[in-house]
């Protein structure tokens, strides 16, 4: 007898199986099949939902705002069908460049995660790279570097003379290195330019921070990948040409030393919606012309040369204050927005209204499996995550069809708000497993479960 049966339609890795059940031991899957399930102690009936594996989202901010925290962070992931998350380093005030400052935090989360958390570390600007070796030893999943300056020491900029000398010691690790990829002497020149023009409205953000910017940026990066063999991989990607830069230095290179991302926000919205939303959507990199989000789907598609990078989407989420957010100076407020409860029922709610037809929606759910959760895993070696499969964790996510309006006030997060607040959608989270045990049941959030994930 087993410890656990579900039933669903299951998204596997190249099919849908409808009315399929899984078997579960020890929080791990130990048998898949169709029909009537075997006998278990314990029997969870989805019939009619989707059971995907649950999302990986490698890219938020528990403590950039203070008031989210890893309590909230990871109650809002659970909601939201995230089972694994990375939280980025730059944390306020002090950023993971020690490995005290990651063992603490690593800590903190044992107590306060409600699912599974991978930590970055980074490096202190002009310190070199001593911390590198010893941070990977101790648990860091990863490590995230900038060329662009937010901060001087919670978000630096890392000069290319230190980044040759890290990325030789990241490359010793065999781990990946994660980039914000836009170049400082473009933006600062753009934004003094229009600064100069008095502008302050909502798009005047995103001519602040142009599409030349990143592109220098990203082209700078991958050839010091090339020539120290680290893995790089590219966070927030915002245009099919940045997406195109890799893919060229992928296909003359090792076919797994770069990867990219893009983020959810950069598919569901463009520049102008920020006449509508203001601060709310104020990110950086900025939002895009709406081809450029046009041109971000055909990427993304399966059948897209580009789609050979594996490329995933992510939702740098930052669940700033909306006291943070409403400065009539597009330039006083702070960027980011809250993400991590929208990522995964967005995305395919995008997908299934995208393909609109019942014959192409096996390929809405298996696209968006591979793009929130196979691709991830995959690229940061997360083994036993990010498909559902025999010996693999049982870290599922179940999704229930209908007409739902998605309320910020609802949300999980300490934000509240979202640009998604009032939006119709057609899909909604109504469990989440992480190693088969519930930590979230469609009302609430069964807190306790988390860990901490090395690799």
């Amino acid at each position: 007898m087993y410890d656990k049966t579900l039933t669903g339609h299951l998204v596997l890795e190249h099919r849908v199986l409808k009315d399929g059940f899984l078997a579960l031991e020890n929080g791990k899957i130990v048998a898949i099949g169709q029909g009537s399930p075997p006998p278990a102690k314990e029997h969870l009936d989805f019939s009619g939902c989707v059971v995907m594996p649950g999302a990986i989202d490698t890219h938020t901010h528990a403590f950039s705002a203070l008031e989210e925290g890893f309590v909230n962070l990871t109650r809002s992931a659970a909601a939201g069908g995230v089972t694994t998350l990375f939280d980025m380093p730059y944390d306020d005030p002090d950023p993971v460049v020690t490995t005290e400052r990651l063992l603490e935090k690593g800590e903190r989360l044992k107590i306060e995660a409600s699912v599974a958390v991978g930590l970055y570390g980074t490096v202190a600007k002009g310190a070199g790279a001593g911390q590198v070796l010893e941070l990977a030893g101790a648990g860091a999943v990863a490590f995230k570097f900038s060329t662009f300056e937010t901060h001087l020491v919670r978000f630096p900029r890392i000069g290319n003379m230190q980044l040759l000398e890290v990325l030789e010691a990241v490359n010793r690790t065999g781990k990946v290195a994660c980039f914000h990829a836009e170049d400082q002497e473009l933006i600062d020149g753009f934004t003094t330019k229009v600064r100069a023009e008095g502008r302050t409205d909502p798009l005047a953000h995103c001519e602040s921070r142009p599409e030349i910017a990143e592109l220098v940026a990203i082209s700078g990066l991958l050839e010091l990948g090339k020539v120290t063999g680290a893995k790089v991989h590219i966070v927030h990607v915002t245009t099919a040409a940045g997406f195109a830069l890799i893919e060229s230095a992928a296909w003359h290179t090792s076919r797994n030393q770069f990867s990219a991302e893009t983020c959810l926000h950069y598919l569901m919205f463009a520049d102008e919606d920020m006449l509508e939303h203001g601060a709310q959507l104020k990110i950086n990199p900025p939002l895009r012309k709406l081809r450029h989000v046009e041109r971000l789907w055909e990427v993304l598609r399966s059948d897209s040369p580009i789609f050979s990078l594996e490329p995933f989407v992510t939702s740098d989420h930052v669940a700033w204050p909306l006291s943070r957010k409403d400065k009539l100076n597009i330039f006083d407020n702070a960027s980011g927005m809250p993400g991590v409860e929208t990522l995964l029922p967005f995305l395919l709610d995008a997908y299934l209204k995208r393909i609109a037809t019942p014959e192409l929606e096996e390929a809405a759910f298996l696209e968006t499996a591979n793009l929130v959760s196979t691709n991830a895993a995959k690229r940061f070696g997360l083994e036993g995550k990010g498909k559902i499969a025999i010996g693999f964790d049982a870290d599922l996510a179940v999704l229930e069809r209908g007409k739902f309006t998605w309320k910020a006030a609802e949300s999980h997060s300490s934000a509240k708000w979202s640009p998604f607040d009032g939006r119709a959608i057609s899909v909604r989270v109504v469990h989440t497993l992480l190693g088969g045990v519930a930590v979230w049941d469609g009302k609430n959030v069964l807190e306790g479960q988390g860990y901490w994930l090395k690799t």
